[in-house]
């Protein structure tokens, strides 16, 4: 039977249904006598002619009235309206356990808090005379006030011989004895999942079967699996029977021992042979709770009387020898299974063969149960996602996810996030179209929290933003203090429970000058945690990785305090990050380790002239972090960036010079006359253009002051224009023409565009009167021109996709990169007009960086990576977490 809304029962008004099961159905109503919401309980008509589930119906009734503890729902009325009995209860708002579990393994410190909790609640029903015996997550509600344990629908009363709750239900109804009880031998009630070896044998259920289930769902909530598990009720029966769960160190290696040891104990497939009390099981995880070093097991201190402390003295004595062997014994045993669950075993993942991985942040990112890995590679036109099985090894394409970078699993492994073209998106793991979700012009960043919240860096100059798994509404949640000289946030993670975000905080430095921020989501206090790294994530048991100078380095972490504990310690080394300050590693919840070694990409690239069909001869300078390149107009120099470091290059002698300067640099633009050099300096808390002569002598000089980062692009073949790309603290960027020149001011300039979608890259036309950029307002990167004076106008030159422009000397060619071609456009100036030919093919299977033509217009200098073409791959590491405990534990270890 289904109440309809509007249906009363008494003074009950149904409003509409929340669940059912096999003992009755729920529905959320309204008292109309104090006006306040409650849940109403009805056992359905078709059940109700049978006697014995009426008598199970009225136990709950009594089981659940005979208890008042906070952490149990309360039972307001009882009630009956024609054949239909039902019970009024506490309305609770909130998810059951079951529900929350669906999102993965729940943080330590919310499995021992919540732990306790039902302890205590059970531990109030055992005194009460009370066992439940259907004790699962199901019957579990998280709410703001805590746990409540619901549905005492099995309960079963006992007596208790100094008074207690009689188990003589109503008038008319049967006494329950042991001769007759209520559910007949060999009867099952109860879950299969959560039952104890006595139940499923058809014994008597007492406190203790209560305290096996209880362990069964603190393992649940501490792995997110479940203890016993078989494809039919017959296996499971059996595992029940005759199997031990997997350990929880295993499959959590942060998770303290104590905890593992107390849900042992709990699972136990002797009564005798576990906890004898819920009281106990809840000072055990309060001890737990309280002590951090986890270097030692509990002892149970109990009261005795002055007489019997020379006894119990005397037995301790006579047991120690019998104790000491049977543990020598017990300890070989368990130090070979020990060895085995945490042996650290180091895999190499192949990508896929011919395909190369993307640029743009880690372009990889592991399931959270370790099954799968999301793979962002180039394609011939667009960027795309692949997925990996490490199960079969089967690798398939995302569909629909042309221009995808940065991915990104949700905590239950059954979405990928990911960046694509100026958009965040989500795809099922399962297929299906991707879901656009938000704006996203430049993803420096995401992290998807167990709450359903995903967080993430919209674009590389302002804060962390936050909304909804489904989408909606998007909220600001850090805020760029440039005050402190920050300037930028990036690279992110949430702590376990949602409760605390870490970030990256860039000054302009250099990643290993960035510090790493820890901030509270509901109170927004901020601590900087880290002086020096970058891309810091949180491990489970509260323990902070971040990278610093090519290794891991990992320290413990206390979310709530925001504080670090202990000196850091490498638990990996010779690990890519990139100069956008991404580390290219990521775990799974299970503890395996997937990272790209250093020397391996963007790190290691060698300059090298490549001409219009593709060959390539490299020069013999050593390979760097080259991340800028600009041809002097007489084709005998050049300058380079380097790091954060400009070089000039003798193109002749193949020679590079360091030039001295005060602070960090980048994006070098050489005069015509190769005597000016510009770069971006970094300078009271941002970047600004300066200038200095090109061998490195004189002062720095600063040509004009901006209201955020600046960086110069180009000078004009005349000499009088300088290019510039600047990025505002709003998040949006501008292209920028300034006049040079003695009377250069801050007024001598112009806007040529401002926008959120812009990328980095723009070129001037040798005649300075055009400008080409690239820019994802499409959905998708394209190349486009517009004029610098006169009527604003854009004229499409790529087609199908393209970026990082350089428009030719003789400025009837613009040549573009797509994916790993380079491609040629015919392009040809008529008054305000400009003739846009169609794109053809230079040359392909290049991977670039930084790149400028010569004067010539038949070849370029390129920032190449030399091991584009090798195989590919990635290093896994099993059983890392428990590589990261190990190393910590020796670093508290005097």
């Amino acid at each position: 039977m289904t109440l309809a809304a509007g249906t009363r029962l008494g003074p009950y008004e149904i409003l509409s249904p929340l669940g059912a099961g096999g003992m009755g159905e729920v529905y959320k109503a309204k008292d109309a006598r104090l006006d306040r919401t409650v849940a109403v309980k009805v056992l359905p008509q078709h059940l109700a002619a049978d006697v014995e589930l009426r008598w199970r119906f009225e136990r709950e009734a009594r089981a659940v009235s005979a208890l008042q503890h906070p952490h149990i729902c309360v039972l307001y009325d009882v009630g009956q309206q024609g054949d239909t009995d039902y019970l009024v209860m506490e309305y609770l708002e909130g998810e059951s356990l079951a529900e929350r579990l669906k999102r993965g393994p729940l943080p330590t410190e919310q499995v021992l808090r919540q732990g306790q909790q039902i302890a205590d609640a059970l531990d109030k029903a055992h005194k009460q005379g009370i066992v439940h015996r259907d004790l699962k997550p199901g019957n579990v509600m998280l709410t703001k006030s805590g746990v409540k344990l619901l549905d005492f629908g099995l309960a079963k009363l006992r007596t208790i011989a100094s008074g207690g709750v009689s188990e003589t239900l109503a008038p008319g109804m049967p006494t329950l004895t042991p001769e007759r009880p209520l559910t007949g031998h060999g009867t099952l009630l109860g879950t299969f999942q959560y039952m104890a070896p006595e139940q499923l044998e058809g014994k008597e259920a007492d406190t203790r079967s209560d305290l096996w289930a209880l362990g069964c769902v603190l393992y649940e909530m501490t792995t997110g699996k479940k203890a016993f598990a078989g494809s039919s009720h017959a296996s499971l029966i059996s595992s029940i029977m005759t199997a031990e769960p997997q350990p929880i160190s295993l499959i959590q290696p942060m998770t303290p021992p104590a905890l593992d040891r107390l849900v042992r104990t709990c699972l136990a497939k002797d009564p005798d042979e576990r906890w004898q009390s819920a009281h106990d099981v809840k000072a055990e995880l309060q001890w737990i709770a309280q002590d951090d070093s986890q270097a030692a097991a509990p002892t149970t201190v109990t009261a005795r009387k002055r007489s019997h402390e020379r006894l119990a003295w005397g037995v301790a004595v006579a047991l120690g020898a019998v104790l000491a062997i049977s543990l020598y014994v017990a300890l070989r045993a368990s130090r070979r299974a020990s060895a085995l669950e945490s042996r650290i075993i180091h895999l190499t993942l192949a990508v896929p063969k011919g395909e190369r991985l993307a640029f743009g942040g880690r372009p990889f990112a592991i399931s959270p149960d370790a099954t799968k890995v999301a793979l962002a590679v180039l394609g011939e036109v667009h960027s795309k996602l692949l997925l990996r099985s490490l199960e079969d090894g089967t690798t398939a394409e995302v569909s629909g996810s042309e221009d995808a970078y940065l991915p990104f699993f949700s905590p239950d492994g059954k979405w990928i996030g990911f960046g694509a073209g100026p958009k965040l998106k989500k795809v099922a793991v399962a297929g299906g179209a991707p879901i656009v979700l938000a704006d996203a012009p430049n993803l420096w960043g995401a992290a998807w929290a167990d709450d359903g919240s995903i967080y993430f860096v919209p674009d590389g100059w302002t804060g962390v933003y936050r909304l909804r798994e489904t989408g909606g509404a998007v909220r600001q949640v850090t805020q760029v203090r440039a005050a402190e000289g920050e300037i930028q946030h990036r690279w992110l993670d949430v702590a376990p429970g949602a409760k605390t975000i870490v970030y990256t905080a860039g000054y302009g430095k250099g990643w290993d000058e960035a510090k790493i921020v820890a901030q509270r989501l509901d109170t927004g206090a901020r601590r900087v945690v880290v002086d020096g790294g970058t891309s810091p994530r949180i491990l489970p048991g509260g323990v902070l990785v971040y990278e610093r100078a090519g290794s891991l380095s990992a320290v413990a972490f206390d979310p709530q305090s925001l504080t670090c504990c202990g000196t850091p310690v490498e638990v990996a080394k010779n690990v890519l990050a990139d100069p956008l300050g991404s580390a290219y590693t990521d775990y799974s919840s299970s503890g395996t380790l997937l990272t790209s070694r250093a020397g391996a990409g963007v790190n290691d690239l060698s300059l090298t002239w490549i001409d219009r069909s593709g060959k390539a001869t490299a020069l013999h300078v050593p390979r760097q972090a080259y991340v800028g390149i600009s041809v002097s107009a007489d084709g005998r120099s050049a300058a380079v960036g380097i790091g954060t470091s400009i070089a000039v290059l003798d193109l002749s002698r193949e020679t590079l010079t360091k030039i001295p300067l005060s602070s960090r640099a980048t994006s070098p633009a050489l005069s015509p006359d190769a005597r000016t050099l510009y770069f971006a300096l970094e300078k009271e808390k941002w970047y600004q253009v300066y200038s200095k002569a090109a061998d490195g002598s004189g002062p720095e000089t600063l040509v004009f002051r901006a209201e955020g980062a600046e960086f110069p692009l180009q000078v004009s073949l005349d000499g009088t224009r300088l290019l510039t790309y600047l990025t505002l603290p709003s998040g949006e960027s501008e292209i920028r023409v300034h006049e040079l020149g003695p009377a250069a001011a801050r007024e001598n300039r112009k806007t040529i565009l401002r926008s959120r979608y812009l990328n980095t890259d723009c070129w001037l036309s040798p005649d300075a009167r055009w400008v080409v950029y690239d820019s994802s307002d499409s959905g998708q990167s394209e190349v486009y021109a517009r004029p610098i004076e006169g009527k604003e106008r854009r004229f499409q030159i790529s087609t199908n996709g393209g970026g990082t422009p350089i428009w030719s000397h003789s400025g009837r060619e613009i040549f573009c990169r797509r994916g790993t071609q380079i491609l040629a456009v015919p392009v040809k100036e008529e008054g305000s007009e400009l003739r846009v030919g169609t794109p053809g093919l230079l040359f392909e299977n290049h991977e670039l960086g930084g790149w400028d033509g010569d004067p010539t217009d038949t070849r370029f200098l390129a920032a190449e990576n030399p091991n584009f073409g090798a195989p590919q791959s990635l290093d896994v590491t099993v059983n890392w977490f428990a590589e990261v405990r190990r190393k910590l534990q020796e670093a508290k270890t005097p």
